[in-house]
């Protein structure tokens, strides 16, 4: 679709390529400056509870505790505070700055990482621009030929940034970890059939600092891949056991005990908790799916297996209704043996439904649609004309808007789950136009290439 576009206004792949790199650090460097700027003139958020936390725990103390007894704000495992340690060595701004700084980077790598990646499911040519092809509208994948643009990746990489460009600001700001929830993501996709070892490794150093990675662990048994599964959970468990080495078991099992049970009352599990502060699933600022269900429950006195029940069917009805559409162009998913377009797919289902689902997700931790972005990107460039890429397009603009809804309708926004329910819409239409698009070149074979 974008083929002749960029062709025309961008110059050759050279010249798109130096200007995505120029445009990519220059979002990233203006984020990071005015993060940098708040902490030094304001306060240092969100960053101040970890870097307080790993203070605490270099002095020996809890960092789930303040010097006064009272409950801190860290909810995270211990492992996030204990290799914060060394940046407690420098004063609270100074230590900020390097936090910000490597969070940047981290945004950097993984969105030119999972473009890559995207780039060489979905790089396809039409018979347009390929003078052996004489049927219109028909595709050729390139993969790793000599006719790949590799500019792509990059155009891809800094577009998608741009369109999160206030997740971004919004998570350096604060100095939250979403920015290393999104490089493990992305490494983990990235090594999952080359080198499942490693990609077992990124799921569980970063399950150990948010559970949310451990979602990667159904879905590599799904897989078949029981190298990448097992390695998920022993690295878990190493890493989530790792703070002992200096804290001892005794105390490395309370602060285990302690978030656990903050998970659990967060889903409405556990009335009492001592000592970590975790707001419930129905907290006003969630976005989720699960959370708004929750919230409509429980204001017309329901019990809370309604609410379960009208999440298990929704989720229920979107997965089929994604397998359905993908098998009805010829297009297997979720399956042990599938091609590079199926896996660009399964990832952004995957993403989708654990923002979607989780029982607590905020604007923010919509950052992670960085990864399906890419991908409906990665399509849109390589859409060939036999293929409309109207709803795609709709879908996102859609999306894009809905994570920054205008401020005299956002309470009732969060409160209705908007960006999570137009998420979901977003996701049919990859699903859709994907298929279509693999069905419109059918008679080429992707697989070995991208094997």
């Amino acid at each position: 679709m974008f083929s002749s576009a960029r062709q025309r206004f961008f110059g050759t792949p050279a010249a798109r390529r130096r200007s995505s790199i120029v445009l990519l650090i220059i979002v990233l460097l203006a984020c990071a400056a005015h993060a940098t700027i708040v902490h030094r003139t304001s306060n240092t958020q969100d960053f101040a509870i970890f870097y307080r936390a790993a203070d605490a725990m270099r002095h020996g103390a809890s960092p789930y505790e303040t010097a006064d007894g009272r409950h801190s704000h860290y909810i995270y495992p211990p492992l996030l505070a204990f290799a914060l340690q060394p940046l407690a060595f420098l004063s609270e701004e100074n230590a900020a700055l390097l936090w910000t700084l490597a969070s940047a980077a981290s945004v950097f790598l993984g969105a030119l990482f999972i473009a890559r990646r995207a780039a060489a499911h979905w790089q396809w040519e039409t018979s347009s621009t390929v003078a052996r092809q004489p049927q219109a509208g028909s595709l050729r994948y390139l993969g790793q030929s000599a006719g790949r643009d590799d500019s792509i990746p990059w155009m891809i990489a800094a577009l998608a940034t741009l369109l999160m460009v206030d997740k971004v600001h919004t998570i350096l700001v604060l100095g939250q970890t979403d920015s290393l929830m999104l490089l493990g993501f992305v490494l983990a996709f990235y090594w999952m059939e080359r080198r499942p070892l490693l990609a077992g490794i990124a799921v569980g150093l970063t399950a150990s600092i948010k559970y949310l990675s451990l979602i990667f662990v159904p879905y590599f048994l799904l897989k078949r891949n029981y190298r990448a599964a097992i390695a998920s959970v022993l690295a878990f468990v190493f890493f989530m056991l790792l703070p002992a080495v200096q804290v001892g078991i005794e105390n490395e099992s309370n602060y285990l005990s302690l978030t656990s049970r903050g998970m659990a009352r967060m889903i409405g599990a556990m009335q009492t908790q001592r000592r970590v502060k975790v707001l419930p699933v129905t907290w006003e600022r969630s976005v989720s799916v699960t959370s708004a269900l929750f919230r409509f429950t429980r204001a017309h006195g329901l019990p809370d297996a309604a609410a379960i029940a009208l999440i298990l069917v929704t989720f229920a009805a979107l997965i089929a209704t994604i397998l359905l559409v993908a098998r009805r162009h010829g297009l297997a998913i979720f399956g042990r043996r599938t091609c590079g377009p199926s896996h660009s797919l399964e990832w952004a289902t995957l993403v989708v439904v654990t923002l979607v689902f989780s029982p607590q997700s905020t604007s923010r931790h919509l950052f992670l649609l960085l990864i399906p972005y890419a991908i409906a990107l990665a399509i849109l460039f390589s859409l060939p004309r036999s293929v409309s890429g109207r709803w795609l397009i709709v879908s996102l603009v859609l999306l894009v808007a809905a994570t920054s809804f205008p401020n005299p309708f956002i309470d009732t926004w969060r409160i209705l789950g908007g960006a999570s329910w137009c998420a979901l819409l977003f996701l049919l239409a990859l699903a859709a136009t994907g298929s279509r698009m693999v069905k419109a070149g059918s008679s080429f074979d992707p697989s070995p290439a991208i094997r």
